[in-house]
C-alpha cells in the first residue's frame, strides 16, 4: 500500500513522542528476575491498564478479624515430604500459555483464550482491592487468562513469573468436565487443616527443584485450596534465589490471598468470552477505500486544518472512561502519541492515539507504528458497513456496533531530512464502527520493524474494539 496514501489518511501526524507508557499483559514469557529484598521499595509492574508502575511495600498479611473482634490465627501449612501431594492439579486445558497436562489440542477449534484487563479482574473480586495489590516485586509483569470451551468458562489463570499464581477453575465446568478431579477436590476438604470463615481451606508447602535459564533452582512453594460460590481456588507462592526471599514470606503471601478472597467473595458469572474479529485479504484499492471511509472527516473541505496542542496519557484515558482500549502486552519500549486536531473553524476534527515503538534510533527510524486510533465527532454513515463489505470487507456486531474489517499487505514509509525513505514491510489490519455521535477506526499491523506477529496485530484490533464498542468515548471536553 502507498505509505503516502496511509500516512494522510492518518492525519499525516508526525508520531512525536510524548510520554512513555508500560506495557499491558501478555502471555508469560519466563524472564531472570532479581533477587527479592525485603528490606527495600520494590515494584510491580501490573500491566493491566494501570499504566504505571506501583511503588508500595513488602508483603504483608493481613488476616480477618473473628466476629468475637480478635484476629483469626494464621493459616497452618503442612509441610509434605518429597513426592506427597494434597492439593492435586487441575487436568483440564491451560491453552498455549501454560504446558500442564493441556488437552487443548484435541479441541483446538473450540478453545479460547482472553487476556483480562485490571477492571475485568476487579470485577471477579465484587470491585474490592485485588489480593496481590500492596505486593511489591521487582520488574514482574502480571499475566492474567481466561480460557473457555465452547464459550463455557474452564478457568482464570493469573500469573506473576516465578512468584506466584493464582487459579479459579469453574465448579460447574469441572463437575461436566473433569469429574475425578473434582471429587479428588471435594474430598481433600473434607479433611482439610484450616477451617477459616467456616471455609476449608487445604494449605501446605514442599520442596522441588525447578529449572531457570537452564540452571536448576532449589524451591519451596507454599499452596492454598478452598472452594468459594462457582470457583475452585487455587493460589501458590515460590521461595527462592529469583522468588520470596524465605518460605514464611510465600507462606504469608498466601494467606493474605486467602484471606481477602474469602472477606471479599469472587464471581465468575460475568466473564465472557470474546470474539475475535476476522480480518479479510483485500487488495490495496479496497483495503484504502475501507480505511478512508472511516478515517476522512466529512466536510473536510480542502485540507486546510491545523492541530491543537498535543493530548497527555492521562487525557486519553479520560476520553476513554478511564482505561485504554487495547488489552495486551505490546512488548517495552513503546512510545505513545496522543492529539487532537481542528479545523480552520475551530471545531474538533479528529482525536489521534498512536502507540509506537521506540528502535533506539533517531527520527525517523525511531519509530515503529504498533497500533493507531481515530476519534472522530461525527455521526457516520449508516450505510458505511454495506459499502465496505461490497468491497470485500467483512461485518461483525461488537455491542451492537456493526464492525467493518480489512486486512492488506502494507509498505509504511517516513522521510528522512535529506529525502531519502524508511520504510518498513508487513500487514495492515484495519476496523471502523460507528457509534452514536463518534465514528472510531483502527489500525494495528504486523511489520519488520514493530515486533508484532500477525496473529498478536489481529488480537490487539480485536480488544481495541471490543472495548471501544463498548464505552462510547466522551469527547465533549476537547470541543471549543
Amino acid at each position: 500500500m502507498n505509505a503516502k496514501d496511509l500516512l494522510r489518511a492518518m492525519s499525516d501526524i508526525d508520531p512525536k513522542y510524548v510520554r512513555e507508557a508500560q506495557p499491558w499483559a501478555a502471555p508469560v514469557k519466563k524472564l531472570t528476575h532479581p533477587v527479592w529484598a525485603a528490606a527495600a521499595a520494590l515494584v510491580l509492574c501490573l500491566g493491566l491498564g494501570a499504566g504505571a508502575a506501583l511503588l508500595l511495600s513488602p508483603p504483608k498479611t493481613q488476616p480477618i478479624p473473628a466476629a468475637s473482634g480478635e484476629r483469626e490465627p494464621a493459616l497452618a501449612f503442612e509441610q509434605l515430604a518429597i513426592g506427597e501431594e494434597k492439593i492435586v492439579p487441575f487436568a483440564g486445558p491451560y491453552g498455549p500459555a501454560y504446558a500442564h497436562a493441556s488437552t487443548a489440542a484435541e479441541n483446538e477449534e473450540t478453545y479460547r483464550e482472553l487476556s483480562l484487563t485490571r477492571e475485568q479482574l476487579e470485577a471477579l473480586w465484587n470491585g474490592n482491592d485485588l489480593p496481590w495489590d500492596g505486593i511489591c516485586l521487582e520488574n514482574v509483569t502480571l499475566d492474567a487468562t481466561a480460557a473457555f470451551q465452547e464459550e463455557e468458562l474452564i478457568q482464570v489463570y493469573i500469573e506473576a513469573p516465578d512468584f506466584f499464581a493464582i487459579q479459579l477453575v469453574s465448579q460447574t465446568y469441572a463437575e461436566g468436565n473433569a469429574a475425578d478431579w473434582a471429587q479428588q477436590v471435594e474430598e481433600s476438604f473434607a479433611i482439610a487443616n484450616n477451617l477459616v470463615e467456616g471455609t476449608p481451606v487445604v494449605a501446605v508447602s514442599y520442596d522441588v527443584t525447578t529449572l531457570t535459564d537452564g540452571k536448576e533452582v532449589a524451591q519451596t512453594d507454599a499452596q492454598a485450596r478452598f472452594a468459594l460460590g462457582e470457583a475452585i481456588v487455587t493460589v501458590t507462592a515460590s521461595s527462592s534465589e529469583t522468588a520470596f526471599p524465605t518460605q514464611e514470606a510465600a507462606e504469608a503471601f498466601v494467606e493474605q490471598v486467602v484471606n481477602q478472597c474469602l472477606a471479599g467473595g469472587i464471581d465468575l458469572t460475568g466473564l465472557q468470552e470474546t470474539e475475535s474479529l476476522s480480518f479479510p485479504t483485500l487488495g490495496e484499492d479496497a483495503f484504502r477505500e475501507i480505511y478512508e471511509l472511516y478515517t476522512i472527516p466529512r466536510d473536510s473541505g480542502n485540507g486546510e486544518w491545523y492541530k491543537g496542542e498535543a493530548l497527555t496519557l492521562e487525557d486519553a484515558q479520560a476520553l476513554l472512561g478511564g482505561e485504554f482500549p487495547w488489552a495486551m502486552d505490546m512488548g517495552e519500549d513503546l512510545r505513545w502519541d496522543v492529539q487532537s486536531t481542528y479545523d480552520p473553524e475551530g471545531e474538533l476534527w479528529d482525536v489521534y492515539l498512536g502507540v509506537y515503538r521506540d528502535t533506539g534510533l533517531e527520527e525517523p527510524e525511531g519509530s515503529a507504528s504498533i497500533l493507531s486510533i481515530h476519534l472522530i465527532p461525527q455521526k457516520g454513515g449508516s450505510q458505511w458497513p454495506e459499502e465496505a463489505a461490497a468491497l470485500g470487507g467483512g461485518t461483525a456486531s461488537v455491542e451492537g456496533a456493526t464492525i467493518s474489517t480489512a486486512s492488506a499487505p502494507v509498505t509504511l514509509e517516513n522521510s528522512r531530512e535529506d529525502g531519502t525513505i524508511v520504510s518498513a514491510q508487513g500487514t495492515g489490519y484495519f476496523a471502523g464502527f460507528c457509534l452514536e455521535q463518534t465514528t472510531v477506526s483502527v489500525f494495528t499491523c504486523a511489520t519488520d520493524r514493530n515486533g508484532l506477529t500477525p496473529e498478536q496485530a489481529q488480537d490487539l484490533a480485536s480488544q481495541a474494539v471490543q472495548a471501544l464498542a463498548g464505552t462510547a468515548p466522551d469527547l465533549s471536553p476537547l470541543q471549543r
